[in-house]
């Protein structure tokens, strides 16, 4: 694989400057290594759909393969606080049961479970539960935060 993306690359080089000067696709298959122009071009062909004397003309599209990079991440970086919580068991509704997880309000006794929601019986449980920010986020945010949280958690 190795090999492929530093071939990969090297024919970007190439492209680069066939594309970018007046130089001859026999002198720039050289130039790359290439043993022979007809290489060059089988190559190039294959990657970029086009032969090399097509690709000297104006709004061709061409591929690049950019430069390998290797970097180091460190994960974990900003602590998650969470707290362990034992619920008793509750009625949730929804619209239409896809939720993987759980958010709303308390419904007070006497109010009417809208007819569009569908009940759902939660049996006592614990749970753990995560902080996102200090501020709850509007509305339409949430769903992004809810999602946010559960990469962070997955990837740390």
């Amino acid at each position: 694989m190795r090999q492929f993306k530093a071939l990969n690359r090297r024919l970007t080089l190439a492209t680069e400057e066939l594309a970018g000067s007046d130089s001859r696709v026999i002198d720039i298959a050289l130039k790359y290594g290439y043993e022979s122009p007809e290489a060059f071009a089988k190559a190039f062909q294959r990657i970029h759909g086009v032969t090399p004397l097509a690709a000297k003309k104006k709004n061709v599209k061409l591929k690049a393969f950019p430069r390998l990079s290797f970097q180091i991440q460190i994960k974990g970086e900003t602590e998650m606080n969470y707290r362990i919580v034992e619920e008793k068991a509750f009625k949730d509704f929804r619209e239409d049961g896809t939720r993987h997880y759980l958010f709303g309000t308390v419904l007070p006794d006497g109010n009417a479970v809208p007819s569009e929601f569908t009940m759902l019986s939660i049996p006592d449980q614990t749970y753990a539960v995560f902080d996102s920010r200090e501020k709850v986020p509007e509305s339409e945010e949430l769903g992004l935060e809810v999602e946010n949280v559960w990469k962070r958690i997955y990837s740390e």
